[in-house]
This record gives C-alpha cells, sequence and structure tokens, in this order.
C-alpha cells in the first residue's frame, strides 16, 4: 500500500497486487507534473510509453486521486478508453483528460491517467470478496466477453456465491480454486472487503482493479470476520425462527430459560408426550454473536430422525435414510392425528394461569410455575401452527390469508367469551427477554371491517364457504390464544425481573440489571458475582452493533425468496432501520422500518412509522397479530439485497408486494 499524492489509488494499487504475485497487465503511469506539462500535446509522451510497455492494444483509464477511497470509489463517473492502438494513444490520452476536467470544474490538479496492456478477454467479470448488501459470502460475477459490458450493467451475469471456507472444484471458470485464494489475499492485505476486476484470457487470470467496497461498513466487516471465526467447517443450517422474534438478543438468563424448555421432561417434551409424539430433548438454540438461532438440522431430527435440511439443494426437509425412520414414521401419524377442535379447554387452561395471582418469591419457585406455563403456551403454538396450515392448503392465496387473520372474526360468531382479567398497569416488555423494558402492550381490538374480505368471501360457492368457516374460526382464534399465551409469559417476567432486582440488591450490585447477566444455576446457588455478571455485560456488548443475516449456513442454497403479507394495509416512506428512527434528516418523514426479525419490542415505534419490512416472520408472528390490530402493513421476506436503505418505497400488506420509487 502507497501514498503517493501525484498518482491516483487505481494505480497505485496495481503495483500492490503485483507485489502479491498476481498476473497484471503491464501498465504506466501519468502523474498529474507530467500530465500538466504535455496538456498540449500528448503525441511525444504516448510514444514515449509505446516505446517502454510495447504492447499491441491499450486501456486508457483515468486514475483520480478522488478515485477508489474508502468511502466513494466515484465508479464509471471518469471516461476509459479500450482496445487503442498505438496511433491513437495520444488522442485517447486526450479525450480521457479533457472528460476529467470537465468533471472535476476545470481543474487536473487531482488527475493521473492510467495506461494499460489491453487484454481482449474470454471471461471478464468482477469479484467482491464480501456480499457488498452485507454477508460474509464472496461473489463472483462474470459472462463470456468484455468487462465494459458487465460493469455498465447491459447484460445479466452469470453468479457465483462462495463461502470462505469452500473449497471450489468445479466451474466453468478455470482455475477457479487458484483465484479463489488470490481474492482472499487481495482482502487480506488491504483489510477490507474489495472489488475486484478481472479478465481471463487463454485460461489465464488477469488482475485489473481492486477498490473497497464502500457499502460495507467496518461493522458489517467485523461481523464477517466474527463468524468466518466463529462458525464451524463441518455442514450447518442456523436460522432465526419464531422463538428469535420472542428473544432476538438474549442476555444470559433469557438464555438459561430458553434451554430449560428444551430439557429432557421440559414443557415442549411433554406437550408432544400429549400426543404421543416422541420428541427427542436436544438444546437446538444457538446464540452467535448476542443473536438467537435454532440449528434447523438438529430441530428437524427431534422428531424426524430420518429426514435432513442439509441433503437439500434448497433446505427444504428431505429423506435422507432409514435410520430413525419408524419414530419418523410414527411422529409423522400421530402430528396430523392432533385434533384442534377444542379450543375452549386449551383457553380455558391460559385463563387460569394468567388469572391466578400466586406470589413468588424464588427463582426456583418460578421455574416451576413458568415450565407449567409454557407447555400451554408451546401446545397453543402447535395448534395456531396447524391451523395455518388446513387453512392456507384450503386457500393457497396470500391475500385471502392475510384478511382471514385481520378481518376473519366477521364471518363467525362465538369467540366473545375470549376475555381475560389482566393487571397490565405494572408490566414491562412484550417479549421473554428479561432486559426488555418496552411499553407492554396487550389490547386486542374488535375486528376490522375490510370491503376486499366481504368481496372475497361473496365470491365463493357455498360449499367452499361451508368447508372453510370452521376452519377459520380456529385460525382467528389461535391466533388471539397465541398472542394471549405472550400476555402470560410478559407476566411471568415481570415476576423474575422483581426477584432478580430483590437478589442484586442482596448482592451489593451497583447496577441491578447486570444480574441478568448471572446464569441460573448461579443464582439457584446463591454464587452470584458482580464482577462476573460485568464482565459478561461487556463480552455481551461487543457485538451490540451487529445484525445477523436471518440464515446461517455453508450451504450454497437455491432457495426461492418469497415474500409475503402479514398485516394489511399500504403503505409509502422512507426506508430505514431502527437505528435511525431519531436522525434528525428523517424528522418529519413518512418511514418504513427495515428489520430483521418481527420482534414484539418494535411495537414502541408504531407511532413513529407507517409500516414495516422484515427478512423474517409470518402470519403468526406477536408483531404481526398486533400490527393488524393497529392497521399498520407488513410485508415479510424481504431482503436488504432487494432493497436500499434510504430510498422510498411503496409496501402493500395485503399482497406482500413492494416496490423502490427512488
Amino acid at each position: 500500500m502507497h501514498n503517493n499524492p501525484t498518482i491516483g489509488a487505481k494505480t497505485l494499487k496495481l503495483s500492490d497486487l503485483i507485489s502479491l504475485g498476481l498476473n497484471v497487465p503491464k501498465f504506466k503511469a501519468i502523474d498529474v507534473k507530467e500530465l500538466k506539462e504535455n496538456i498540449e500535446d500528448f503525441e511525444p509522451l504516448a510514444k514515449k510509453i509505446h516505446e517502454e510497455l510495447n504492447c499491441e492494444k491499450y486501456a486508457v483509464r483515468s486514475s483520480a486521486l478522488i478515485e477508489d477511497s474508502q468511502k466513494e470509489s466515484f465508479a464509471g463517473q471518469f471516461k476509459t478508453k479500450i482496445n487503442v492502438e498505438e496511433q491513437n494513444l495520444a488522442s485517447a490520452i486526450a479525450e480521457i483528460t479533457d472528460h476529467a476536467r470537465k468533471f472535476l470544474g476545470g481543474s487536473i490538479e487531482k488527475f493521473s491517467v492510467l495506461i494499460q496492456e489491453y487484454i481482449e478477454p474470454d471471461i471478464a467479470g468482477v469479484t467482491f470478496t464480501r456480499n457488498p448488501v452485507g454477508g460474509r459470502e464472496l461473489i463472483i460475477e462474470y459472462h463470456k466477453g468484455r468487462g465494459e459490458d458487465l460493469v455498465s450493467g447491459n447484460i445479466k451475469p452469470e453468479k457465483l456465491k462462495l463461502y470462505w471456507t469452500d473449497n471450489p472444484t468445479e466451474s466453468t471458470l478455470p482455475s477457479l480454486n487458484k483465484a479463489f485464494l488470490d481474492f482472499k489475499s487481495i482482502e487480506l492485505f488491504y483489510k477490507f472487503p474489495q472489488d475486484v476486476e478481472w479478465c481471463i484470457k487463454d485460461e489465464k487470470w488477469y488482475f485489473l482493479q481492486t477498490r473497497p467496497i464502500t457499502t460495507i461498513s467496518e461493522t458489517e466487516y467485523k461481523q464477517s470476520l466474527y463468524l468466518d471465526a466463529s462458525l464451524p467447517e463441518e455442514d450447518f443450517y442456523y436460522e432465526k425462527t419464531e422463538i428469535s422474534e420472542i428473544a432476538p438478543r438474549p442476555t444470559q438468563i433469557t438464555k438459561d430459560i430458553l434451554e430449560k424448555v428444551y430439557e429432557e421432561n421440559g414443557p415442549i417434551q411433554l406437550a408432544y408426550k400429549k400426543f404421543n409424539i416422541n420428541y427427542s430433548s436436544i438444546n437446538v438454540l444457538k446464540i452467535i454473536g448476542n443473536e438467537l438461532f435454532v440449528d434447523r438440522e438438529e430441530e428437524l431430527k427431534t422428531l424426524m430422525p430420518s429426514y435432513s435440511y442439509l441433503k437439500s439443494s434448497d433446505l427444504r426437509p428431505k429423506l435422507s435414510g432409514l435410520t430413525g425412520i419408524f419414530k419418523t414414521i410414527k411422529n409423522l401419524f400421530f402430528i396430523y392425528r392432533i385434533n384442534i377442535d377444542d379450543y375452549n379447554k386449551i383457553f380455558q387452561e391460559l385463563k387460569n394461569a394468567i388469572e391466578n395471582e400466586q406470589k413468588i418469591n424464588t427463582v426456583q419457585e418460578f421455574l416451576k410455575v413458568f415450565e407449567k406455563d409454557y407447555q400451554i403456551v408451546f401446545e397453543i403454538n402447535l395448534f395456531a401452527g396447524i391451523s395455518m396450515k388446513n387453512i392456507e392448503n384450503l386457500t393457497k392465496n396470500d391475500i385471502a390469508l392475510s384478511l382471514l387473520l385481520s378481518q376473519g372474526g366477521q364471518l363467525f360468531q362465538g369467540d366473545e367469551s375470549f376475555k381475560l382479567n389482566i393487571d397490565s398497569k405494572n408490566l414491562l416488555g412484550n417479549t421473554i427477554e428479561i432486559s426488555d423494558e418496552s411499553n407492554f402492550v396487550r389490547n386486542i381490538q374488535g375486528e376490522n371491517k375490510n370491503d376486499e374480505m366481504k368481496e372475497w368471501w361473496g365470491k365463493l360457492s357455498e360449499i367452499k364457504k361451508t368447508m372453510l368457516k370452521k376452519k377459520i374460526q380456529q385460525v382467528v382464534v389461535y391466533n388471539k390464544l397465541r398472542e394471549m399465551s405472550r400476555w402470560l409469559v410478559v407476566k411471568r417476567i415481570n415476576q423474575l425481573r422483581e426477584i432478580l432486582f430483590e437478589l442484586a440488591g442482596k448482592n451489593n450490585f451497583k447496577n441491578k440489571k447486570e444480574i441478568y447477566f448471572a446464569k441460573l444455576e448461579e443464582i439457584v446457588s446463591g454464587k452470584i458475582s458482580q464482577n462476573v455478571c460485568e464482565e459478561r455485560k461487556l463480552e455481551y456488548e461487543k457485538y451490540t452493533y451487529f445484525n445477523m443475516p436471518k440464515i446461517l449456513t455453508n450451504k450454497q442454497i437455491t432457495q426461492k425468496q418469497e415474500t409475503q403479507g402479514v398485516s394489511p394495509g399500504k403503505a409509502e416512506g422512507i426506508l430505514i432501520e431502527e437505528d435511525q428512527l431519531k436522525d434528525e434528516k428523517y424528522k418529519n418523514k413518512d418511514k418504513i422500518l427495515f428489520t430483521r426479525v418481527l420482534s414484539p419490542e418494535l411495537v414502541k415505534h408504531f407511532d413513529e412509522i407507517k409500516g414495516i419490512v422484515s427478512e423474517q416472520g409470518g402470519f403468526l408472528s406477536h408483531l404481526s397479530i398486533i400490527a393488524r390490530e393497529r392497521g399498520l402493513p407488513v410485508v415479510t421476506g424481504v431482503t436488504k439485497e432487494t432493497l436500499k436503505i434510504g430510498t422510498k418505497i411503496k409496501i402493500d400488506g395485503n399482497t406482500g408486494d413492494y416496490k423502490d420509487l427512488a
């Protein structure tokens, strides 16, 4: 790496690539001083350069001193001339310089020119050593022909995605394995993700240019490096699922409580046992950079050990062998036989648990009560999922699903008795996370009248209506019960918080909230250390600014991203992330919130936004339920790759459609 005030970074970095042992076409720089001295006539200079390089054809490129910096690349802003013959070299230099003078406001004080041997490529491409819209993978785009067609966006390129732990052996690109190592060496040299232009001629790789990827922040890069170091080398598939929505960034206490749920004879196993389902107790939770993931392969094998996600090309469950086949068949049989008709019974169990004002004085008492309550919560979640599958199979229509969940109560009577007496005046939080102290939201409003619902229903045959009516009733009721079960969890977490604060006081904690970082076993045994909790908190805070994707895997997948509307309505606004809500430049502007996970604690922002787009989340997400009650449009299944933060977008929570209005 160099620092030369008269030559642009584009040229200087070619010298770096040579020092790395990479194959770079011959080149010569015309620095600022030399350019100014020859501004009236470039013929002598062009002749001198040709004598030195002696190439058949040349590429004449800008090498402005403001180009290819860490903050701005100015990609495509300056002119380039390719396939230039010797007799046209001087005029090409003049043309490039004249264009730059106009761009730079009449001055060439910050401009130099790069003369490079032109290679007529068989294949041209661009490599991003990290995904430019976030992600740890390396992206290669290429096509047969010249690079100018690729970078101009005139053609749709071939695309490869490689994780840094991959060992590519087969590809249409020759010697890809060696080139893959070369690309990684470039990033390691600059200690930052790079955008590398290259070409192949007669199966030989030529490196033409490298510059920083300006759309990646230092934090995002640190996240990629963290993942490279933390994730396993063997095949894995981790995902943020529904449980991630209720504890996106669990502290130590929350993590321990969640793990209790999965233990032998824990609430999940006991819930399944009621239906003769053989569930293997395995801790499937993974904490990665503070964020909660589920090991989907292990989760699948708890019920269906003969199936696998990792054996399929799109991460969908696939029969992978005969090991555990009898358990798999038996469990599937009993899962399909689960009867969800008697929702009054489970509502009564939920009602009794919520309205029971039993005093809980110790963590041991809390765990006993919580595990019993969570069995009810899990059963409701299970029934809600089954009711959704039933209605999906009958409607095959996202618009109908969205309308059903928001206005379905119009179509039947009978849920008026689903009322709960819960004192929410002093409750804090909306999730299972102990540190969540957002204002508690508990209201379930009456069904919103909607002409679209009536229109859709009116077009159905009487036979179809008869088939659907009972299923609609189930999905709407379980939709409500699932939200009410969240209230029970929040109530219990508030009781635990009081117990913990009392313990923190007895143990002379300066900051009582640091006890959230004690382990349950330490609290139960009475061996609580403020210093240890403080150290864990500091370690936790190292990753506060990480924002992980919804899926982490080392598998090359062809999974199609599908969007869906989960809360009806339409909205327009500037797409922003949560930490930008208080930014002055967005004040008094309509805003659409982008989030990775539909966490219920986001309800605190409802008054500030017009809608939400999310990577993760479904119809039965707690936030979706609350959003439907509030009339806030929500679209899920949207990745950062498909939208740009800071631009104006339009979303439709009925259809799942979204559009960039920039």
